[in-house]
């Protein structure tokens, strides 16, 4: 019941700015909330034993809170770029089952980087956080059903550090990465990870890098899918526009869209 609420009352959330800080806040507090997405009860789905769930762009660890309540046991790595969330992550990690976390950016090749969050009508929006000042307004855009005034926007910098996670080793079996439009340059710098560890992918939709990221993924003979909440399973993506995209290794695409509708033929 409770959860049909929250997901009715989505689309009147994202057109206040106010309601949804109020909502970002209170829906990490209050663990009847969780999952923040829909598409976070995939991860039930899949095969993590013996590896981790690394969590990239990990916010105040309301993606971790939403992946520990379809797996309880396997370990939960975050990654973070804005320092602003580590009170919050130092707080979960005392808490939460099996749960660590690192704070820095993650790219291509290790350096610095200015990140900018955005503040609209005075109100911090912090899970909107990028690199790219025009990403962060392509995303408010595509997310947020609010009509910009731009000349309320202002942005607040802060300089990070930029790290490989091939460099970090991590046994990786399924990958979340939301990173506001750099899910790339993430992806370059996991590219041993991904070629060794083979594994499921979860990466939040954006429209200026999706062509890119496909590539990516088939150069490696991923199949991409997305997950219908409905019928609680993966099917293979079709023309809509959706919140996530998730990408399977063969051996993984032939188990979870066996039968699935509209599937598509895995590749050779």
């Amino acid at each position: 019941m409770l959860a049909r609420l929250k997901w009715a009352l989505e689309p009147v959330i994202s057109r206040n700015v106010h309601l949804y800080h109020f909502a970002r806040t209170t829906m990490r507090s209050l663990r009847l909330m969780l999952p923040h997405e829909k598409d976070y009860a995939a991860m039930r789905l899949f095969d993590a034993a013996g590896g981790i769930f690394l969590d990239v762009g990990a916010n105040d660890g309301i993606s971790a809170l939403s992946i520990r309540l379809f797996d309880r046991q396997t370990p939960i790595f975050s990654v973070e770029a804005n320092p602003h969330h580590e009170p919050s992550l130092a707080k979960l990690k005392r808490k939460l089952v099996a749960f660590d976390y690192v704070i820095c950016a993650a790219g291509e090749q290790p350096s610095t980087l200015t990140l900018y969050t955005p503040v609209y009508r005075g109100v911090p929006l912090w899970s909107f956080a990028s690199s790219s000042k025009e990403s962060i307004v392509a995303n408010l855009r595509q997310h947020l059903r609010i009509r910009f005034d731009l000349r309320r926007l202002t942005f607040r910098e802060e300089q990070v550090e930029v790290r490989r996670l091939d460099d970090l080793e991590l046994p990786a079996k399924v990958v979340k990465i939301d990173v506001e439009g750099f899910e790339l340059s993430v992806l370059r710098g996991l590219t041993a990870t991904t070629e060794h560890m083979r594994p499921v992918f979860m990466i939040a939709y954006s429209v200026d890098t999706v062509s890119q990221i496909r590539q990516f993924f088939d150069d490696r003979r991923y199949v991409c899918a997305v997950y219908d909440d409905r019928a609680g399973r993966l099917r293979v993506r079709e023309t809509q526009e959706p919140k996530n995209l998730f990408f399977l290794p063969p051996h993984q695409a032939e188990r979870l869209l066996r039968a699935a509708p509209g599937r598509a033929p895995l590749p050779a």
